[in-house]
C-alpha cells in the first residue's frame, strides 16, 4: 500500500493524465444494499402465493391495476360486412372455384399436356446400334514447329563444323613469320627429279676462279699471326649456313 501511495503522489506532482486509482467497470445504484434484504424476503414469500394476480400485484403494484382489455376493438359486425371474395370466410368453397375467383384466365385453361404422341410410337422406332466414332489424332502445330527448329539447328551445326575443319586444315602458313614450315611444306610438293635437276643445273653454270696471290697480300699476311688466322677462321666458318635447308632459306 505505501508503494502504492507513493506512485500516486508522483503522479499527482508530475500532473499527469493518468487516472490516480483503478475504479471498478459495474457499479451499483444508491441505496441498492439498503432493501436487499427485504426484496429478498419479498421473493421467498412469492414463492408460495396461489394465483398469478397474487404474485404480479406483490411485484409491480402498476401492471397489476392495468386493464387486461384489447386496446385494438372492431365495430360489431365488421366481418359479416366484408367483401365475399375472401375466399377464407367460406369453408366449402373448392380449389377450383377459388381460382375462378382469383383468376377466371386460370380457371379456363384446360390441365392438359399441349405436347403429345401418337399411340404406339414409341414401339415404331427402330433400334439403331450407335455408331463408333473413329478418334483423329490431332497433332500441335506447335509440336511440328518445334521439330523443325531443331532439325533446322542440328543441320547448321553440322555445315559450322565442316567449315571450321576445312578451313583449318587447309590454313595457309606466312613464310615471313614461318619460313621453315612454308619450305618444308612447299618442299613436299616437288618432285624428287625436279630436285636432282636443279642441283645438276646448278653445278654446271657455277664456275670456280682460281687466282694467284700478289705479293702485296703476301707482304700484309706476314705481319698476322697464325693465331689470328686461325681466330678469322673459325668466325668465317660458324657465318657460313650449316645446311641445305639454309641456302634455300637465303
Amino acid at each position: 500500500m505505501e508503494q502504492k501511495q507513493t506512485i500516486l503522489a508522483e503522479l499527482l506532482e508530475l500532473n499527469s493524465s493518468l487516472r490516480p486509482g483503478i475504479l471498478p467497470a459495474w457499479q451499483v445504484p444508491a441505496g441498492y444494499f439498503d432493501n436487499l434484504a427485504g426484496e429478498l424476503l419479498l421473493r421467498v414469500k412469492l414463492l408460495d402465493t396461489s394465483s398469478v394476480e397474487e404474485e404480479l400485484s406483490q411485484l409491480s403494484p402498476l401492471l397489476a391495476q392495468l386493464d387486461r382489455r384489447s386496446p385494438y376493438l372492431v365495430p360489431a359486425g365488421y366481418f359479416e360486412e366484408l367483401d365475399p371474395s375472401f375466399v377464407w370466410m367460406d369453408d366449402e368453397l373448392t380449389a377450383r372455384d377459388e381460382i375462378g375467383q382469383l383468376s377466371p384466365l386460370l380457371a379456363g385453361l384446360q390441365k392438359k399436356n399441349p405436347l403429345s404422341a401418337p399411340a404406339d410410337y414409341f414401339n415404331t422406332l427402330e433400334q439403331k446400334e450407335p455408331v463408333k466414332e473413329t478418334l483423329v489424332k490431332s497433332i500441335s502445330l506447335f509440336r511440328q514447329s518445334w521439330f523443325r527448329y531443331a532439325a533446322a539447328a542440328v543441320i547448321i551445326g553440322l555445315i559450322a563444323t565442316s567449315a571450321l575443319l576445312f578451313s583449318g586444315g587447309r590454313t595457309s602458313i606466312d613464310p615471313n613469320e614461318k619460313s621453315y614450315a612454308w619450305v618444308e611444306k612447299n618442299m613436299k610438293k616437288v618432285g624428287t627429279e625436279t630436285i636432282n635437276e636443279f642441283v645438276e643445273l646448278t653445278s654446271s653454270s657455277q664456275t670456280v676462279a682460281q687466282a694467284e696471290p700478289s705479293a702485296e697480300i703476301k707482304k700484309l699476311m706476314q705481319d698476322i699471326s697464325e693465331k689470328d688466322i686461325e681466330k678469322f677462321l673459325d668466325d668465317t666458318t660458324g657465318e657460313e649456313p650449316d645446311s641445305d635447308d639454309d641456302l634455300f632459306l637465303n
